[in-house]
């Protein structure tokens, strides 16, 4: 309708225009897993006019973690779920640490996830023989294998740890036999025999003249280990010295005692630090006492037993050259094998016909060959 500011009113009608929306937007809200949210809407200021949409909650997308026992060394966890949209987790709260301070505090309930450390079991070794090698002492968990070499479980023992090295043949004299074709010689240890044609025994011819800083009759010029003899005896202090006035004795196999005493002579006697001798048959006074403990300090070497060091037991060419390559403080891990490549790489075995192995005397002749292809030039 429409009136007169007269207050007149008429009575014609007419339908007014409508006016429209006018739009407000709202951003999105996304839903969580335990909220509802909405998606972008629209309301009008004018009127209730809305595009909102509620967006229910998701819910939890949990994945379920079973449990894990504790082992020796690793500590433990009970299962638990977690969400993998929101993080939320049951997961209980373990010490990253193995160790008493680590757990102190803990709940009483979560102390049987806690590692439960080793339980050790001393194994007793099998002694060594002439031929085979065999295994030191050792402790070994019964729970887990782990294998160490003391009670406390503080030094992990490895495969080369636990081996006792053969021992090698202690063999007497040759004999001969009573036709004189063949001789035989017995080790003193295990029993074994080994026999082999007989030397022939040719007229000697006249001797040859020797320079004078040479006093050895069975030490020839052409033998390849000539000047590594008159090095090591002429050296100052003296490597070594002859079986006797007159003989270097190049063939007999070298003992415990003379390879220590000629590492060390060799480097220039250093003294020892600690004059601690855990071993009976190493007493003071002997040419060898010195260069056992030097040796055994440097970890060159150690004893056949905690009480025994063996001078007199005869060496392989494993542990002369083993015992080289320690001194030279080349590596001190391992056993013969990382040793033989080093020689070779350096020079020590050319044109020698040898086999370094556990089993193979060494004898003298090559022992101050070794030492002076890496110390006499």
């Amino acid at each position: 309708y429409y009136s007169c500011d007269c207050g007149h009113v008429g009575t014609e009608t007419f339908t007014a225009a409508a006016p429209g929306h006018k739009l407000v937007e709202h951003e999105a809200h996304p839903a969580t897993c335990t909220s509802d949210g909405w998606e972008a809407y629209e309301t009008c200021e004018n009127c209730d006019y809305t595009t909102f949409k509620v967006q229910p909650a998701l819910g939890h997308d949990w994945t379920h973690y079973e449990e894990k026992a504790p082992t020796c060394t690793e500590n433990g966890q009970p299962a638990y779920d977690e969400c993998a949209r929101c993080g939320k987790s049951s997961k209980a709260e373990i010490p990253a640490g193995t160790d008493a301070a680590s757990w102190e505090g803990v709940d009483a309930e979560l102390l049987k996830w806690r590692a439960t450390g080793h339980e050790l079991k001393k194994v007793n070794g099998k002694p060594a023989t002439c031929t085979e090698a065999g295994t030191v002492d050792h402790y070994e968990c019964v729970n887990c294998g782990e294998k160490y070499m003391d009670e406390a479980g503080t030094t992990p023992a490895t495969g080369d740890d636990l081996v006792a090295p053969a021992l090698g043949h202690t063999w007497g004299d040759w004999e001969i036999a009573e036709d004189g074709k063949t001789q035989t010689r017995t080790c003193a240890r295990c029993g074994a025999t080994e026999t082999e044609d007989a030397p022939v025994i040719e007229p000697e011819p006249s001797p040859e003249p020797t320079p004078e800083d040479n006093p050895f009759e069975d030490l020839k010029t052409e033998d390849y280990y000539y000047d590594a003899v008159l090095w090591a005896y002429n050296a100052e202090p003296q490597v070594t010295n002859g079986m006797d006035a007159t003989h270097f004795g190049p063939e007999n196999t070298v003992t415990r005692g003379q390879a220590v005493t000629f590492l060390w002579r060799a480097v220039g006697c250093p003294e020892p630090t600690s004059t601690d001798n855990p071993f009976e048959d190493v007493t003071e006074g002997k040419y060898f006492y010195k260069a056992v403990l030097w040796a055994v300090e440097k970890g060159i070497t150690n004893g056949t037993d905690a009480t025994h060091f063996t001078p007199n037991q005869t060496c392989s060419t494993a542990h002369i050259i083993t015992f080289l390559y320690r001194t030279m403080g080349i590596g001190s891990n391992g056993w013969y094998k990382e040793a033989e490549e080093w020689a070779r790489g350096a020079g020590l075995l050319d044109g020698l016909d040898i086999t370094v192995a556990p089993g193979v005397d060494c004898p003298r002749s090559d022992v101050v060959l070794y030492l002076f292809r890496e110390l006499g030039k």
